[in-house]
């Protein structure tokens, strides 16, 4: 294997790689970020229908994002 076809074949395997990565991390801030809001609306659901506010605030603090 000559070096243009080394230098090419890395080039793209690299390239491939740090998109994947890029695409993973992405998605695990959106994803964070879509729980955080459902784990708000929940809240703020359970305050207006009047749930006790200590369940409340242990349903928030056992989510995974927090």
């Amino acid at each position: 294997m000559d070096i243009d076809a080394l230098q090419t074949f890395l080039g793209t395997t690299v390239t491939a790689v740090i998109l994947k990565i890029l695409a993973a991390l992405a998605f695990w801030l959106v994803g964070r970020w879509l729980i955080g809001r459902v784990i708000a609306l929940v809240q703020a659901a359970m305050s207006r229908n009047h749930v006790d506010p200590t369940l409340t605030k242990y349903l928030a603090r056992s989510s995974p994002s927090r």
